[in-house]
């Protein structure tokens, strides 16, 4: 690996140590980064949940102009307002969302939620 001097500016670096660099990181392999346990759709989920039960869930917040309110913020999807869960397995059982005069469409991944048994 390349290393500097604190003193040193990365404007200092020559073109070869630069390339040299790049390199290095390009060749390193991906198995060295740290990968998340969870990859909910851009933390809107807390790291625990189903990634699937996530992915339907904020797809149906987008597809409905985001107006659910308390969704999407980062908490488990079992708190979000109009959503239980099964205590057991905290997959999605029922989602209660007339009362909130919802316009848009059905996301395909709603389909996703494999414990869902009322809408």
């Amino acid at each position: 690996f390349y290393t500097m001097a604190s003193s040193c500016s990365a404007s200092a670096m020559s073109q070869t140590a630069r390339v040299l660099l790049v390199l290095t990181l390009l060749a390193s392999p991906a198995t060295a980064l740290p990968s998340p346990t969870n990859s909910t759709p851009n933390g809107r989920c807390d790291p625990r949940d189903n990634e699937d039960d996530c992915t339907g869930l904020c797809d149906l917040y987008l597809a409905t102009g985001s107006t659910l309110q308390g969704w999407a913020n980062g908490s488990s999807l079992c708190g979000w307002p109009g959503v239980a869960c099964d205590s057991t397995s905290q997959r999605v059982t029922y989602l209660w969302l007339s009362y909130n005069s919802l316009s848009g469409t059905v996301p395909d991944s709603l389909g996703s939620l494999a414990a869902l048994q009322s809408l």
